[in-house]
């Protein structure tokens, strides 16, 4: 099996590193629910459970135009406030 390193995707930025899938999933549900796409890369080897270094590493991703945002979003998760992807607190004036 050829080992091949991941390139990043064009346009789209990290905003956050975790070790757990879990983590990565809620915050991808929590960005994508204020109107953000995300993406999810992982260097793990799905059968084996084990995090080795960055061979464990999950990665969320957002485009570059979002990453503040996304960041602000993920800070106020964190407190329990709500951000859209506008940045009103409390989902104040959100449109789907």
């Amino acid at each position: 099996m050829e080992n091949e390193k991941k390139e990043p995707i064009k346009g789209w930025v990290e905003v956050l590193v975790t070790y757990d899938l879990i983590e990565a999933e809620i915050v991808k549900d929590i960005l994508e629910s204020g109107g953000i796409p995300v993406v999810i890369r992982s260097g793990k080897v799905r059968p084996f459970p084990v995090n080795i270094g960055k061979m464990g590493a999950v990665k969320v991703l957002v485009r570059k135009e979002d990453k503040e945002a996304a960041e602000k979003i993920i800070k106020g998760s964190n407190n329990d406030i709500i951000y859209d992807k506008e940045g009103h607190e409390n989902g104040e004036n959100f449109t789907e």
